[in-house]
């Protein structure tokens, strides 16, 4: 894959709630992230609620167990 990668942030809350995802989202907006197409989640809650009201178009994939793979999913930051 080509282009700019980047860490948008990292963030630790007391819980997760929709108020604290749409918290999060709304800080990227206003950073000017414009559009998130697809979100691959492990069951975070209030997460589909948050993104829904903030970036409505985005498609959200629901894949149990995302975390747990380590072993298998391969990431780095060029």
């Amino acid at each position: 894959m080509s282009g700019r990668k980047d860490v948008l942030g990292m963030y630790v809350g007391q819980n997760e709630s929709a108020k604290f995802w749409l918290s999060i989202l709304n800080g990227l907006k206003n950073r000017g992230v414009g559009d998130i197409l697809i979100a691959c989640v492990d069951g975070l809650l209030g997460f589909p609620q948050a993104i829904e009201a903030v970036y409505p178009q985005t498609e959200i994939l629901i894949i149990p167990g995302l975390f747990g793979s380590s072993a298998i999913i391969r990431f780095s930051i060029d």
